[in-house]
């Protein structure tokens, strides 16, 4: 099964009630503390298309949407510590070489953004903090996986796409008003790939299957 980039950039778009829930969704996140919630929305909607659930979820249970999200966001950090240190070991051992550390610092993040974003989804299975660095699951999900490739290429397009809507809503002050709302769907729809990356995989189910 191929990855479908025009379905994920219709699925914030695509579910019952999308309108309000983009609405809750934009609005939320240009508050500080608050905007957790939508993270936490974000890592539900993840789950659901894990689970074969492409609907939009709900905004029930704030409360644990607000955990979920402040679980992610550590995660988050804790996720890209490894690689942080990383890129500064070779940034002291090519210090004379300046140009050359840069260039296998910004493959190797290049690279990493792409697990980073497996081992999202890897989270958004139980939501334990440390899941996020599960590299022994994120393996399986990258092993004989015949849509790496493609999806490599339509992140970079739907990133591309999304880029673009912004920069023309910021051309007027009015267009300046939509791109939170912009920044949630780019969101929304990147998961959806993601998910569709990750569900495609031959040893997905073998990865669902040791959490239990």
């Amino acid at each position: 099964m191929g990855l479908d980039l025009v379905r994920a950039l219709k699925a914030p778009f695509s579910s019952e009630g999308w309108i309000v829930k983009m609405l809750i969704g934009g609005i939320l996140l240009c508050i500080p503390i608050v905007n957790f919630i939508v993270m936490g929305y974000a890592v539900k909607y993840l789950k659901n298309l894990l689970n074969n659930n492409e609907a939009l979820p709900e905004y029930s249970n704030i409360g644990d949407l607000l955990v979920s999200g402040i679980k992610f966001f550590v995660g988050c950090i804790i996720l890209f510590i490894p690689v942080m240190i990383v890129c500064f070991i070779i940034s002291l051992l090519f210090a004379k070489a300046q140009l050359v550390g840069m260039l296998i610092t910004s493959v190797i993040y290049l690279v990493y953004y792409y697990i980073a974003y497996v081992l999202m989804a890897r989270f958004a299975l139980d939501e334990k903090i440390l899941s996020m660095l599960d590299f022994k699951s994120a393996l399986l999900i990258f092993k004989d996986n015949k849509n790496l490739l493609s999806f490599v290429l339509l992140f970079i397009v739907a990133g591309l796409i999304y880029a673009l809507i912004t920069f023309v809503c910021c051309i007027t002050v009015v267009g300046m008003i939509l791109v939170p709302f912009v920044v949630f769907a780019a969101m929304l729809a990147t998961y959806n790939l993601t998910a569709q990356f990750v569900v495609s995989a031959p040893k997905f189910e073998e990865v669902k299957s040791s959490l239990k």
